[in-house]
């Protein structure tokens, strides 16, 4: 028997709602019900004691079966429920399925259907039931209910439980989990003591899965590692580490590559499910993109497979709650798999056969390097409800070193994946330009357009900045501040909300240039606060001397101020970089599309770590020496 997927209890360290593990009701959401009527989790023992009088519903996030994603890229003909506990209780196995309602206005509605029923006496052993109706399921959630029975005379206890098969996987898959490390130990270290208790030290997955951490920042003791592959490596950005992993894994006999964060901040589920699908697989090139969830709203989906097309990033799914059952299938539904090649998946969790990788990271540093990975592979990318990280969403991290790494990330996917006009390019810089001095953004602004000008230089000054120190210096000196720090709210402001104008407000701000062509006594002295995002609101900023960018809680955030010189001087530098883009774009984009491949190829990778040739490597490895580099835009910006 394989278990394909685990029916699991929340740990206390992720602080996931309880009902996102089980439930009190078909749809609920309510964490508080989880208490009630004598039922009680108990965190450090990781039981859920059953009340008598209570059902417990187990359609959830983590624990419901997503049918339509085993049935449309597994092999798997039968389906057994293993559960282990202590008592006598009420098994119901039941599935779920949005189906359309032609009698009612809704479009579709959720269809519960009862597949089988059983009182089992549950032992820590586990006990089996076979399902008998899987080869017949083709799409919705399978799941199952329990009840305590009240015949059973003592306190009824979950240990928890699986789903199993009796098939053999059809793959031998060897997966090496790879994190990516930069100088961020209170994250890395507790991740490291996690995955070797879960994994490393597991009987089963520790056969099939392996941990390497990608050291960039070259100060994780042997003590510290206590076992666990460390690789001290030059730092390059996630791109480099993870490029470097990948050629660890390839020469160390894994099949299959998992990049992550280095938080691994996830359901050590997440990973067993990740390496399940890819075992019974029918597909060779099946890729898994896992999730991400908001750290702060555990239960928030920020993305479920992210698109590109047209220098557009659409974060799929967004917003869903995790806890509802309808979003829960809603979820489930139109991203099987990689159709339409604009989907692709987030180094925070993708996983992809090495055999079939035919392009590495390219050297982005950060930012572009899973979008470009996930868009020129061939990979069959599938998501799944239950595989997926937490984190920060990214528009509080927007700063000026975002903004410059964000403009090449997404000229550069065009350039390789579109044949847009070099119109369609200076359009896209014009509006940046403008989205940022239009909110009082100026070093933003900056950033685009030095970024703009160092992607005219083409291949070889990627090659040369491959570290960004001479970039981030630069960035440093011209565009420094505006980013989030701790900092004082102003003591009278007001919250600005994105808002709907009126034709007159809109002409007004059009023709005045957001109000910079107005005298002083037309500027409001009152600070506005606006909630930081990847760009800012000109309607919210319009007219405002001072505009404070903060963080949800208002501890953190930054000051920008109505600036007449700074606005016309960063205006006029990017009238001059986009008539130096509209001469020189169109020969720099023929020989990026015939040449890009160079720096996203495994020989460009062994060569800059010193490794010409596969083989086992030593996981005190010494790391690569950075090439000599020249100055990062040597010519003068201005």
């Amino acid at each position: 028997m394989t278990v394909i997927q685990n029916i699991i209890l929340p740990e206390q360290a992720l602080q996931t709602p309880l009902n996102m593990y089980f439930r009190l009701n078909k749809q609920d959401f309510d964490d508080k019900d989880a208490g009630e009527g004598g039922s009680c989790y108990d965190y450090r023992r990781k039981i859920l004691t059953l009340a008598a009088d209570k059902k417990y519903y187990f359609n959830t996030y983590y624990n419901g079966l997503s049918v339509n994603v085993w049935k449309e890229n597994c092999h798997i003909d039968t389906l057994m429920l293993k559960l282990r506990g202590q008592g006598r209780v009420q098994v119901e196995i039941a599935h779920i399925k949005r189906e359309f309602d032609a009698r009612r206005s809704a479009k579709t509605v959720l269809a519960y259907r009862l597949l089988a029923q059983k009182s089992l006496n549950l032992t820590a052993e586990g006990c089996l039931l076979p399902i008998e109706d899987w080869p017949h399921i083709e799409d919705g959630m399978l799941y199952i209910t329990l009840r305590a029975r009240k015949d059973g005379g003592k306190a009824v206890e979950f240990y928890g439980g699986s789903f199993e098969t009796e098939d053999k996987p059809l793959h031998n898959v060897k997966l090496g989990l790879v994190i990516t490390h930069f100088n961020r130990k209170a994250y890395v270290l507790p991740a490291m003591q996690r995955l070797k208790r879960d994994i490393l030290q597991h009987p089963y997955y520790g056969r099939y899965i392996g941990v390497t951490i990608i050291d960039n920042s070259s100060n994780i003791t042997a003590e510290e590692a206590d076992g666990v592959a460390v690789l001290p490596n030059a730092n390059y950005g996630g791109a480099g580490g993870f490029a470097r992993g990948l050629l660890h894994c390839k020469d160390s006999g894994f099949s299959h590559c998992l990049f992550m964060d280095d938080d691994a901040s996830c359901e050590t589920e997440s990973i067993y499910r990740t390496l399940a699908l890819l075992q019974y697989t029918r597909f060779d090139n099946l890729a898994v993109a896992g999730a991400m969830l908001r750290e702060c709203e555990p239960y928030c989906l920020w993305c479920k497979g992210e698109f590109y097309k047209n220098f557009i990033i659409t974060s799929s799914k967004r917003g869903m709650d995790m806890r509802k059952t309808g979003d829960l299938m809603w979820a489930e539904e139109e991203i099987s798999h990689k159709s339409d090649k604009t989907l692709y998946g987030g180094f925070w969790h993708f996983a992809f056969p090495i055999a079939k990788t035919d392009y590495y990271p390219f050297p982005f540093f950060v930012r572009g390097d899973d979008m470009l990975f996930g868009l020129v592979n061939n990979f069959r990318i599938v998501t799944m409800n239950g595989i997926g990280n937490f984190a920060d969403d990214f528009s509080s991290k927007e700063s000026p070193f975002i903004c410059y790494l964000a403009l090449r990330c997404l000229f550069m996917q065009e350039i390789i994946t579109a044949n847009s006009s070099v119109y369609s390019y200076l359009r896209k810089y014009k509006r940046f330009i403008r989205g940022q001095l239009y909110s009082y953004n100026y070093a933003h602004a900056r950033a685009y357009s030095l970024s703009a000008h160092n992607l005219l230089k083409g291949l070889p000054f990627w090659q040369a900045n491959m570290d960004m120190t001479k970039i981030r210096a630069r960035l440093a000196k011209e565009a420094g501040g505006e980013t989030i720090r701790k900092q004082d709210k102003p003591a009278k402001g007001r919250r600005r909300f994105p808002r709907d104008e009126n034709l007159i407000r809109k002409i007004w701000r059009k023709f005045t240039w957001q109000g910079f062509l107005l005298p002083g006594c037309f500027i409001r002295k009152q600070t506005a606060l606006i909630a930081k995002n990847f760009s800012g609101d000109p309607a919210a900023s319009f007219r405002r001397r001072s505009i404070f960018y903060y963080e949800e809680d208002l501890s953190h955030g930054y000051y920008a101020r109505h600036d007449k010189k700074r606005f016309f001087t960063e205006w006029w530098l990017s009238w001059k970089i986009r008539l130096q883009m509209a001469r020189q774009l169109k020969g720099v984009i023929a020989d990026y599309k015939n040449n890009w491949h160079k720096l996203a190829s495994e020989a460009f990778w062994r060569q800059t770590y010193n490794l010409p040739h596969a083989g086992a490597e030593s996981p005190a490895a010494s790391p690569a020496a950075a090439p000599a580099a020249h100055p990062a835009g040597g010519d003068k910006l201005s």
